[in-house]
């Protein structure tokens, strides 16, 4: 039973929500059951740990039925319509959560009953309700079309022969509404492709983006953006494309959600990322730049916290640009914003790179070990940082045996794209050439090896040969 859905729900409730809901069950008009209304009274003194004993079949069919055989069919009926009413209280939260939503509802039922006073006065009242949010995104256009379907469909009703806009309008908020969904769909799949596998069909007919252009973008800024998105992430050696992308990007653009600001960044700094993977390091830079000013900004941060693993990215950027004690201040400075959990291991981690930096071995070793591998990231991070630091202190036989596990390691983990397992084994094998004096072209097989990480550091191992 403590697996059952109507006890994994309850989980979910917050004491005050299942104060609530008790409510709700108890309520005629919902329910006329007393044994269901019983049983969620019981449920709601086991919450929310729900001990194993407490919650058995067997366990709560004796305390309501004590006289009778078990029935498993009768305590499965209960908890069965308990998860209904539990679904119907989420329906009824969550219109009052949205009143827009519940009043596309209430001008539906009133055309149908040709209540026109009615429609009016409610419609004028949702108009004013949508007026005031500021942002264009899906979610408003798409309000923005079901009021202009509930208007048509009131001025059918009517029978007037006479001319009426709702329909161009509904019309006009469609083509927005259809090509922004359309472009954040496609560059997701464009961005997603570059780093898992799968090969996605964008759907995007020719001179689509053309025809987008040529009607100005129907006037909405997100869309004009989200165009250089695609261009960039489709054809990603066009560097005008990027360029004129950062630059709308970097002007402040008003009316576009934090949400959409912090996708179109990161869709931004994932593109620089590519392009630093394949040898392109004058993108450290973009990328660094795209970071800062979303951090200033705050539109790469969610609910005012930013993921260690953008935290992470910025140290290691950093190095190229910035002095040591820019990095340890940014550190310092910022290590607070990422989740508590997150805080001691990225500190651990950026730490670590940071004395690889400045060239204390030793230290950066120490630093590592302290480093927990809890995602792939650091997985990948923790091991190529070994590597190199096995490698400035000559620690050979280290440097193999850790070369030979890291390799056997990419090539066993499926859940790692095919890109960046190349990219990580190309630094295996390179590093091992270089370990094993195996140096004959190797400066030109590392420029022009694709897909490769740390590009810069492995050609300074093999500098003046």
């Amino acid at each position: 039973m403590k697996n059952s859905k109507i006890i994994q729900l309850l989980k979910t409730f917050s004491n005050m929500e299942l104060k609530h809901f008790s409510l709700f069950v108890q309520a005629p008009y919902f329910n006329k059951n007393k044994d269901i209304a019983k049983l969620l009274e019981y449920l709601n003194l086991q919450h929310p740990d729900f001990p194993e004993e407490q919650v058995k079949k067997t366990t709560i069919f004796e305390k309501f039925y004590p006289n009778e055989p078990y029935d498993d069919k009768q305590i499965r009926y209960l908890m069965s319509n308990l998860l209904k009413l539990g679904e119907q209280f989420l329906l009824v939260q969550k219109i009052k959560k949205e009143p827009i939503d519940a009043s596309f509802q209430l001008l539906d039922e009133y055309n149908q009953r040709r209540l026109d006073k009615h429609y009016a006065q409610l419609r004028k009242k949702t108009i004013d309700k949508i007026g005031k949010q500021k942002c264009i995104n899906t979610e408003l256009l798409f309000q923005k079309i079901k009021l202009s379907d509930l208007d048509e469909h009131h001025f059918a009703l009517q029978h007037n022969r006479r001319f009426d806009d709702n329909i161009q309008t509904g019309s006009d908020t469609l083509n927005q509404f259809f090509v922004l969904k359309k472009l954040k769909y496609a560059c997701a799949m464009l961005d997603r492709q570059a780093l898992l596998k799968g090969d996605y069909k964008l759907g995007i007919p020719k001179g689509w983006i053309s025809w987008i252009q040529a009607n100005d973008f129907f006037g909405q800024k997100i869309i004009e953006i989200y165009v250089g998105v695609f261009k960039a992430l489709k054809n990603e050696k066009d560097y005008e494309n990027f360029k004129n992308l950062k630059e709308l990007l970097f002007s402040n653009p008003e009316n576009i959600t934090s949400d959409d600001m912090r996708d179109l960044f990161f869709f931004s700094i994932n593109y620089c990322i590519r392009k630093i993977r394949k040898g392109e390091d004058s993108f450290r830079k973009e990328a660094l730049d795209l970071y800062l000013k979303g951090i200033e900004t705050k539109v790469i941060l969610d609910n005012n916290q930013l993921s260690p693993w953008t935290f992470g990215n910025i140290v290691k950027l950093s190095f190229k640009s910035k002095d040591s004690q820019w990095i340890e201040h940014f550190i310092e400075r910022n290590i607070h914003l990422l989740p508590p959990h997150f805080q001691q291991n990225a500190l651990q981690y950026n730490l670590a790179e940071l004395y690889f930096f400045k060239g204390d071995f030793e230290k950066a070793l120490t630093q590592l070990i302290r480093v927990e591998f809890s995602d792939l990231v650091y997985q990948l991070g923790s091991r190529t940082m070994l590597a190199k630091i096995y490698t400035e202190l000559d620690e050979k036989d280290a440097l193999f045996s850790l070369l030979s596990a890291f390799s056997m390691f990419l090539k066993r983990n499926k859940k790692i794209s095919d890109n960046i397992r190349t990219t990580y084994l190309n630094f295996c094998q390179i590093l091992s050439a270089i370990a094993r004096n195996k140096r004959k072209d190797i400066k030109e097989r590392i420029n022009q090896t694709k897909l490769l990480t740390d590009r810069s550091w492995l050609l300074s191992k093999v500098k003046g040969d």
